[in-house]
C-alpha cells in the first residue's frame, strides 16, 4: 500500500531560525522539501489576551510514516 503524503506547518520566531529549520529536517530526512514562507504576520491568543507577531512560516512535504518522527523534531529543535 502506498504511503500517504503530508503537508505539515508550523511558524518560528526568525528568518535564521525557520532557515535552520528547515536544513536539519531535510537533512534529518524527515520531510522532502520545506519551503519557508514570511514574514507574516499573525494574531493569536497568549495568556489570556490577543497578541500580534510576526513570524516566519515553515511549510514542510512528508509521509504519514514519518510525521509522528518529524513532530517530535520540531518540538525538540534548538537549531
Amino acid at each position: 500500500m502506498a504511503d500517504v503524503y503530508l503537508q505539515v506547518t508550523t511558524t518560528t520566531e526568525s528568518q535564521s531560525h525557520a532557515r535552520q529549520l528547515a536544513r536539519s529536517i531535510v537533512q534529518a530526512r524527515l520531510a522532502a522539501c520545506v519551503q519557508v514562507l514570511g514574514p507574516i504576520e499573525s494574531t493569536y491568543w497568549w495568556n489570556g489576551e490577543v497578541e500580534e507577531a510576526r513570524e516566519w512560516l515553515c511549510l514542510m512535504k512528508t509521509t504519514a510514516t514519518t510525521y509522528s518522527a518529524l513532530e517530535a523534531f520540531i518540538r525538540t529543535a534548538h537549531v
